[in-house]
């Protein structure tokens, strides 16, 4: 009874799992040599955005804070070396942070990031003179704007400050991609053949 069966029911395995080999085949083609190992990097997995505003933060504390050694009423301040030091941190706030976005590839950035600093610091040292002015002033006269050095340089800080804070908050930051990971690559499909005495099936696998 078996020796009459037999031939049918391996002949309705070997085109079972025919059928199902072509599925897979066409679903994933095996190749002769295992495929290249995956990477996931960020154009498959997306990438997250990181803050560095740190960075000119740290360079604009190191800018502005010596402004009271240069600007104070103590002796240091009368002397060449408080000039100089002035000098070196008004270009050290002015450039020092473009310069941290260029080292981070963004450049136009860098470029809008000076031309905020500049704007801001000129903007309040305006404000600052006007509001530090004299009374009598009427505010046709373009000294109105200057009349306080004081009013100038407080305002010109706060305008260095408020530009520092914008960059900070909203110009540092950058996409970040995430570290690629491998995936293995493999593929499996079974395997059947018919001999004279008899017949096979396997299973074989890529990977």
């Amino acid at each position: 009874m078996f020796h009459r069966i037999a031939p049918t029911l391996l002949a309705a395995v070997v085109v079972a799992v025919s059928t199902a080999a072509a599925a897979v085949a066409h679903a994933d083609p095996i190749s002769s040599e295992p495929p290249p190992e995956r990477l996931v990097t960020s154009a498959t997995t997306g990438a997250s955005p990181e803050w560095y505003g740190w960075q000119p933060l740290l360079v604009d504390g190191l800018a502005l804070g010596t402004l009271p050694l240069e600007l104070g009423s103590s002796s240091f301040a009368r002397t060449p070396s408080a000039t100089y030091l002035f000098v070196g941190s008004v270009s050290t706030y002015a450039l020092g942070a473009p310069i941290v976005h260029a080292a981070h590839h963004h450049y136009r950035r860098a470029a809008l990031d000076l031309l905020l600093r500049a704007g801001a610091v000129s903007v309040g040292g305006l404000i600052g003179g006007a509001a530090g002015g004299s009374p009598s002033c009427d505010g046709t006269r373009v000294d109105c704007l200057t009349g306080s050095p004081n009013g100038v340089m407080v305002g010109a800080v706060i305008g260095a400050v408020a530009a520092s804070t914008i960059d900070a908050s909203f110009l540092s930051w950058e996409a970040k991609p995430q570290e690629g990971r491998p995936v293995p690559s493999w593929t499996l499909a079974p395997t059947a053949a018919v001999t004279p005495g008899g017949g096979s099936i396997g299973v074989s696998g890529a990977f």
